[in-house]
């Protein structure tokens, strides 16, 4: 086999702590609701070629991957606790990252920028005629505009305190084949702000990010001026058995296809649980277009704002580990979208974002537009 062909998507080094013996693990197909016992890690959340065949991109992530197992370490509370606060920016880092590396993500930015596109050919397509629910847009190399949106939304998690959940019973965490859950919880409940676009957006308010590290540890961030967590002179959370569930909830909606599991640290029941969940809660890629009111440019010109948004995971759950702080009614809130946080952390984004786009050219291998297919037209009946 050609070198650095099989190119993973989720290291081996994240499946590993859900093995006994770091080679092999137990896998759920989740929409078939097949278990599949001893399956090798070094055979799963891979494409070929995935990140290019020049191997820069596959080599680059072989140094985050690194510090952050050395970060980790054995994951015992004590050294948990001693993680230093360079570390701690690393590992923000390579969790959002990690979150836009998988295919699943790759995807959603291929089917928002279809959507986008699609809209603003609309008027034109109309005019001559065609029908583009018949046009199928695709890019290539999807992941890398992914990463480079990784790359523009690292200035946005810059404030998000990173903690450490732990559960030391039979029953663990799991993880899957997209492991990085984004949720808002405060978005989802809150009486105003539940009916607005936009709630996993990094800036917005609320934002919350899981990854299970192994069947005992979970990382968590989140917005510090919306939740509470734990004590803040600890990195470490005691996850009780409904955190452990909610939060395994969560990855089974959020997977692509596959959830993995430490054979000793699952129950068949639990398992079983968590196919029944993912039936009725499964997180959609597909992004909704939502239409502002009209209104006159300084220009003359007659202009509607347009809104993409991948649809939010709400799945009515809510964790016990952390608790909302935030009491405004946001009652004359009037925007459609989840406000950002406030305070320094919007214009250090803002900065950030103006000095990548200024400074960063995406790879050509990320160009939006390669090919137009049209689908085949159902049959009139």
């Amino acid at each position: 086999m050609p070198e650095n062909k099989r190119q993973h998507y989720v290291p081996q080094i994240l499946l590993d702590k859900f093995s006994r013996d770091e080679k092999r693990t137990n896998l759920v197909l989740l929409d078939a609701g097949k278990r599949i016992r001893d399956v090798g890690i070094r055979e799963q959340c891979y494409r070929d070629y995935y990140y290019g065949k020049d191997g820069v991109m596959e080599k680059a992530f072989g140094e985050p991957e690194g510090r952050f197992a050395a970060t980790l370490g054995d994951l015992r509370v004590d050294h948990l606790q001693s993680i230093s606060d360079i570390e701690i920016i690393h590992l923000r880092i390579y969790v959002l990252f990690q979150r836009m590396r998988t295919v699943m993500a790759a995807t959603g930015m291929e089917l928002m920028s279809e959507a986008a596109l699609k809209e603003m050919l609309r008027p034109e397509a109309e005019a001559k005629g065609i029908d583009l629910s018949a046009v199928r847009i695709r890019m290539s190399n999807p992941q890398f505009l992914a990463l480079a949106q990784a790359t523009a939304g690292a200035g946005a998690i810059a404030d998000l305190p990173v903690k450490f959940l732990m559960h030391e019973r039979k029953v663990g965490f799991v993880i899957s084949d997209h492991p990085v859950v984004i949720c808002n919880h405060f978005a989802e409940y809150h009486p105003r702000l539940s009916h607005c676009y936009g709630a996993e957006g990094l800036i917005v308010k609320g934002i919350q990010l899981l990854m299970s590290v192994s069947p005992q540890v979970c990382i968590v961030m989140y917005d510090p001026q919306t939740y509470s967590c734990g004590s803040p002179r600890s990195r470490v959370v005691a996850a009780g058995r409904h955190d452990v569930q909610v939060i395994n909830s969560l990855q089974a909606a959020n997977a692509s296809k596959c959830l993995y599991y430490h054979p000793d640290h699952m129950s068949d029941d639990e398992v079983g649980r968590l196919i029944e969940f993912r039936k009725k809660n499964r997180a959609r890629i597909d992004p909704d277009l939502h239409h502002g009111p009209m209104y006159e440019h300084e220009d003359g010109r007659i202009r509607q704002k347009l809104v993409v948004a991948p649809n939010g995971l709400r799945a009515g759950l809510k964790f016990g580990f952390m608790q909302t702080i935030e009491a405004r009614s946001y009652a004359d809130y009037e925007s459609p979208i989840v406000p950002p946080r406030e305070g320094d952390i919007v214009d250090f984004n803002a900065a950030w974002v103006e000095h990548f786009n200024a400074e960063t050219r995406l790879n050509l291998r990320a160009r939006p537009l390669t090919s137009v297919e049209h689908l085949p037209r159902a049959r009139k009946r």
